[in-house]
């Protein structure tokens, strides 16, 4: 499956540290190429709700050391139909309402919702590698909801040489974010493992020190997309 209530955020907000540039942890993050990042962005009842459905979908389903397409390792995934719990339904809801407002009028934005949500649950030691997501299958938007630890979200422009400066948001649990735009065609995107999670999230300063509420563990995260225009052809001519 990998291929790889909308709310006015704050004015974008980086701090500047050695290469990379980083959201705030405080506030909500808004950037004009394209990322949103609103922490919580779901109540604690809603979270566990989502935890809970994770849980009993996944129990049982072994953690794969790698994906078809090598993008990532250390996970195991489903997908997420019918949710009848009412708690985490209303998370999965508002999470594509919020996407689906914040790319009106995107011309690259597909005529209704994927389907299916995703879930996906990463070990300590596992990661995604830099990748977009698939132009054919999916549109203008991937959002996803962090859940059980804290996490880095890598983005670099593609093409770029290994130094240049890669934009990282910071993402807590129950935290959304929404890629679209630049960043969804432009950019590729990453999930970094704990120990370069280590690296990464004492420089975000803020008053957050580097200690074991912020070193990330075991990730379940909640993704939702758009479908993909048909005959859409992707920047790299894909498809």
């Amino acid at each position: 499956m990998l291929a790889s209530a909308i709310k006015r955020c704050a004015q974008p907000l980086l701090t500047a540290s050695q290469r990379s540039l980083q959201t705030s942890l405080r506030s909500n993050t808004r950037l004009d190429q394209g990322l949103e990042v609103i922490h919580d962005f779901v109540s604690t009842e809603e979270a566990n709700a989502l935890l809970e459905l994770a849980d009993g979908l996944l129990n049982g389903l072994p953690y794969e050391s790698s994906h078809y397409d090598n993008y990532i390792r250390g996970y195991r995934e489903c997908g997420l139909t019918a949710i009848h719990d009412s708690h985490a339904a209303e998370a999965v809801r508002r999470m594509r309402v919020t996407a689906w407002d914040l790319t009106e009028g995107a011309w690259r934005r597909g005529h209704r919702l994927y389907p299916h949500a995703q879930l996906i649950d990463l070990l300590p030691e596992g990661g995604i590698a830099p990748h977009r997501d698939n132009f054919k299958l999916f549109g203008e938007f991937t959002a996803g909801l962090n859940l059980t630890s804290s996490a880095v979200l890598r983005f670099r422009p593609c093409g770029a040489e290994d130094d240049a400066e890669v934009i990282d948001a910071l993402l807590r649990p129950r935290t959304l974010y929404v890629m679209h735009a630049a960043m969804r065609w432009e950019y590729t995107h990453e999930v970094l493992d704990a120990e370069a999670t280590q690296d990464v999230w004492p420089l975000a300063g803020e008053g957050h020190s580097s200690g074991r509420g912020d070193i990330r563990g075991r990730r379940i995260s909640v993704i939702v997309r758009d479908m993909g225009q048909s005959g859409f052809l992707g920047s790299d001519g894909l498809w």
